[in-house]
């Protein structure tokens, strides 16, 4: 495969009221089925077929939840991403089924988020290739157009091949940002390469891989930030200079 993809880009500070608001939210809880609790309290699911998952924010689009820094509340997500699938009438429509590659992708699942882009693909879009929201759910009375079926699987893509909503790494002090190299490679892209992917920070990555390994990674600074790349466990620090590319073979060592 071989995609030009827009990866998020850092978004504004929070205004200090907002900051300080924040710690005053409740804490993120997992509730007696395993699951991430949605409420203050342990309720049972009103409707558990519902294809909202608000409370999965903190996993995506959010890094609250991360496999790694919160692996106890990264299982309660995906608990409760399995009993939302679990019921034969789960309402798949294009976002609900869009969140669903975002959300396995930052799980580190590509299997799972590249089964739920086939289902995107296959269930939730026209022959044009846009995306539509189901008829039948909802009180529509028919499918309706939706574009961020297409935004959100796009994201999709871009979180299965590079993270960077991380700004901590384990063991390491000073705070910067992290990018991910093929966190959720599905096994079904054994081979492939894409370019253009755009991580938080000011970079600009370029990927290549065979057999379901990396082999070349090139990474440009566009602001001439620290960051930190992370391939699988291995950890490696660079300092860039604005306008300057890195390139690394698939241990990480320059080339």
């Amino acid at each position: 495969m071989h995609r030009s993809l827009l990866h998020p880009g850092p978004g504004p500070e929070l205004p200090r009221a907002a900051r300080s608001r924040a710690g005053q939210a409740a804490p993120l809880k997992i509730g007696k089925h395993g699951q991430l609790q949605e409420w203050l309290e342990d309720f049972d699911e009103a409707c558990p077929n519902h294809r909202h998952t608000t409370h999965l924010l903190a996993l995506y689009p959010g890094a609250q939840i991360t496999r790694r820094s919160t692996p106890d509340l990264a299982k309660a997500a995906r608990v409760t991403l399995e009993r939302r699938l679990s019921q034969p009438n789960w309402e798949d429509v294009e976002w609900s089924r869009a969140n669903l590659i975002n959300f396995f992708a930052r799980l580190g699942d590509g299997d799972q988020a590249a089964a739920h882009l086939l289902g995107l693909l296959r269930e939730d879009t026209e022959a044009d290739l846009l995306t539509f929201s189901r008829g039948g759910i909802a009180g529509a009375p028919q499918n309706i157009f939706c574009i961020d079926g297409n935004y959100a699987g796009a994201a999709g893509i871009a979180e299965m091949l590079l993270q960077s909503h991380q700004a901590e790494v384990e063991g390491l002090e000073s705070r910067v940002q992290c990018l991910e190299l093929l966190p959720a490679l599905p096994k079904v892209w054994a081979n492939g390469s894409v370019k253009g992917l755009r991580a938080r920070g000011g970079f600009e990555v370029d990927l290549n891989w065979q057999d379901g390994k990396l082999t070349r990674a090139r990474v440009l600074s566009l602001l001439g930030n620290p960051c930190r790349l992370r391939l699988d466990d291995k950890v490696i620090e660079l300092k860039t200079r604005q306008g300057k590319a890195y390139a690394f073979n698939g241990q990480l060592q320059p080339l």
